[in-house]
């Protein structure tokens, strides 16, 4: 009847399927439960992906182990290059000091040596060379060597032979008397850089030189030397002073260490040494500079230029040189210019030889800029 109820009408809505939507069902009344622009829609395709740059990639162990390595070289070759540069310098320095020792010995050798001496005592003036003398009064006296050798004879030689600065001028003049001295004075040369045993005035020799010659000595003397006159002159040289002045081979005795070491530094040993060292120095800045082989071009010319303008200059003033010297050791200008001639001739030509091998180098060294440079 009309009492009844049915359940389906009956039946109240409760709460919760009051709000349940059917996830099917389309309402224009239902609410974003988040907004889009908080969770936006995940990109699927891979080729809209920006790239990333190789900046930002991260390294690989062995491009990490490359850099390394190569900053470890760079420092490795930045040190290197130091010390090949200090090392340089230092041989430099040191082969330039050793051309000049070398070709200074050279130049001492040849001023010493038996023809430059012959050359010097034949040519020279006895009249012009002048040394200072102290006489009795303790007074300094420049003189000549003629005037101070019959200064120191004795009064009975003088009247006896007529001794004076004239006749030792005139003996002095003489062939025989230049060849005697000329070859004494080898023999202190001798004595000096080889060791022998000539370096002191002998009587016998002495009076064998004064009897050889008496045919060109008589008219000097204008008398006949008799052999007691070769006696009494020889006497007076041995006795007078002027052989133990003159004794080297005495000198040598009392001081044997100095002597020594003068002998070998002038002997041919001591310079083949020298310049096996400066050999040495020389293949040890190539060696030390064999990638640049121009830069050891560049410091080897710089070794030879120096002496060789050193050389040269020397071979060009000799006047002043000779000049300068009179002022400390005051002998003569004009025997000092003869002295020196030959010396600064030769030093004159190594002088050129030094700076034309130096130029060289140069030019080997420009060479090399311009090829490094293409």
């Amino acid at each position: 009847g009309a009492g009844n109820v049915t359940p389906a009408d009956t039946t109240e809505a409760s709460p919760a399927d009051a709000s349940f939507i059917p996830p099917d069902a389309e309402s224009e009344e239902q609410p974003a439960l988040w907004p889009q622009s908080d969770f936006p829609e995940k990109e699927t395709d891979e080729t809209d992906a920006e790239p990333v740059p190789e900046s930002e990639k991260p390294e690989s162990a062995a491009k990490i182990h490359d850099r390394k390595e190569k900053k470890a070289a760079q420092k490795r070759g930045g040190a290197a290059r130091f010390f090949a540069g200090v090392g340089s310098v230092l041989i430099t320095l040191i082969l330039l000091v050793s051309v000049l020792a070398t070709v200074c010995v050279q130049l001492v050798r040849f001023a010493f040596s038996h023809d430059e001496i012959r050359r010097i005592v034949q040519t020279a003036d006895a009249d012009a060379i002048y040394v200072d003398a102290i006489t009795g009064e303790d007074v300094r006296l420049r003189t000549t060597l003629c005037d101070l050798i019959s200064y120191n004879i004795p009064y009975v030689f003088q009247n006896a032979y007529g001794l004076n600065a004239d006749m030792i001028s005139q003996l002095a003049d003489t062939n025989c008397v230049r060849g005697f001295i000329a070859d004494k004075l080898c023999g202190y040369s001798d004595s000096l850089f080889k060791g022998a045993d000539t370096g002191r005035l002998d009587e016998a020799e002495l009076i064998a030189f004064l009897t050889e010659n008496k045919a060109e000595l008589d008219p000097i003397f204008k008398k006949t030397l008799r052999p007691d006159d070769i006696q009494a002159l020889a006497d007076l040289i041995m006795k007078g002073g002027l052989a133990e002045m003159t004794d080297l081979e005495a000198a040598k005795t009392r001081n044997p260490l100095p002597f020594s070491i003068i002998r070998w530094s002038f002997s041919d040993a001591a310079q083949i040494v020298r310049l096996i060292f400066c050999a040495v120095l020389w293949l040890l800045l190539f060696f030390i500079n064999q990638k640049r082989a121009g830069t050891a071009c560049l410091y080897s010319g710089v070794a030879l230029l120096f002496p060789g303008l050193a050389l040269t200059l020397c071979g060009l003033l000799k006047n002043m040189i000779a000049s300068f010297i009179q002022i400390v050791f005051p002998i003569g200008p004009e025997f000092l210019r003869l002295a020196l001639k030959g010396v600064c001739r030769v030093s004159l030509e190594l002088g050129i030889i030094l700076l034309g091998t130096a130029v060289l180098f140069m030019i080997f060294n420009s060479g090399a800029k311009a090829l490094r440079s293409r």
